[in-house]
């Protein structure tokens, strides 16, 4: 176990593979973070936390703990930026959910809003290397980067809004606003934690082919409502697809702007998806049965549906 002190210098302090405890004092100090569970005291100035040598994932927590995959957990205080490594990280804020902390994250800028965290109050951080955001049980706003990005809003009426790549967006229980943006985007307004119970969410694709999720091999999200929970689907083109649920009918609806997606249950329509489209979609005649022998449900149109 070593213990490193920094001076009124701007330091760059590093400890061993073991229990360290590092101390920045005065100046604008970077401590690395390494192997072991070590303390990160930064003192004054604006401080970093660097774990781009780290070979393991991280997960950060708003509490200051940080977590790196089996080696280690770090309490990081007095810092203000932290550096991830280079593998996908994870700003996770479920364990701290109070019913009124709320995460605001923006990847592009790299910042970090966490408010009403139990026992510490308002933190705001600016990060690196992130890439897989987990919001809380009220109403956040998650926005992706410039790479591939998983981010998860859990409970509240979240936005969430994806990036330049290839992300994967789940709003999970709540009024959400999902928005895949560009890239070829997967999209869940709801999941099989909620199955879309009691939920009005908002779904819009973007740019790219994007797959809208409403269904697992558990079944169809969004039924058991009537026409009381449902996603809305603003922007769907030939050439992007459906998940849907495995052993479900459904039945399709053409309306003035799009289509009307509902699963039958026990010989009654319970609306899915009220869906816009931007171009002309062929729709299937009479009910249709998503089989198991179709694997995740997949259900794609070109110029037909």
């Amino acid at each position: 176990m070593a213990r490193v002190t920094g001076n009124a210098s701007n330091n760059r302090l590093s400890g061993t593979n073991q229990n360290d405890q590092l101390f920045g004092l005065e100046g604008d100090d970077v401590l690395i973070g390494s192997l072991g569970s070590d303390l990160l005291d930064g003192g004054l100035g604006f401080n970093t936390a660097d774990y781009s040598g780290l070979s393991a994932q991280i997960t950060l927590r708003p509490t200051g703990i940080l977590e790196k995959a089996g080696l280690g957990t770090d309490q990081l205080v007095k810092v203000q930026r932290i550096i991830g490594s280079n593998n996908f990280n994870i700003i996770d804020a479920s364990s701290v959910s109070n019913g009124s902390t709320r995460l605001d994250v923006n990847l592009v800028q790299g910042s970090v809003s966490v408010q009403n965290v139990p026992g510490v109050g308002s933190i705001n951080l600016s990060v690196a290397n992130f890439n897989w955001v987990i919001g809380t049980t009220s109403g956040d706003r998650l926005v992706g980067g410039n790479f591939s990005d998983l981010l998860r809003g859990i409970g509240g009426n979240d936005t969430i809004a994806g990036g330049g790549r290839d992300d994967i967006l789940i709003g999970d229980g709540g009024n959400d606003v999902v928005l895949g943006q560009a890239g070829n985007d997967r999209l869940l307004g709801s999941d099989n934690t909620t199955g879309g119970r009691n939920e009005v969410d908002v779904v819009s694709g973007g740019g790219g082919s994007d797959t809208f999720v409403l269904g697992s091999r558990n079944g169809s999200f969004f039924v058991g409502g009537g026409s009381a929970d449902y996603e809305q689907i603003q922007d769907f083109s030939a050439g992007e697809r459906f998940e849907l649920g495995i052993n479900q009918t459904y039945q399709v609806q053409r309306t003035s702007d799009g289509f009307d997606l509902f699963a039958i249950r026990s010989g009654v329509r319970d609306l899915v998806a009220d869906v816009t489209t931007t171009s002309f979609i062929n729709l299937p005649q009479g009910n249709f049965t998503i089989t198991a022998s179709q694997g995740r449900g997949i259900f794609q149109p070109s110029n037909s549906f």
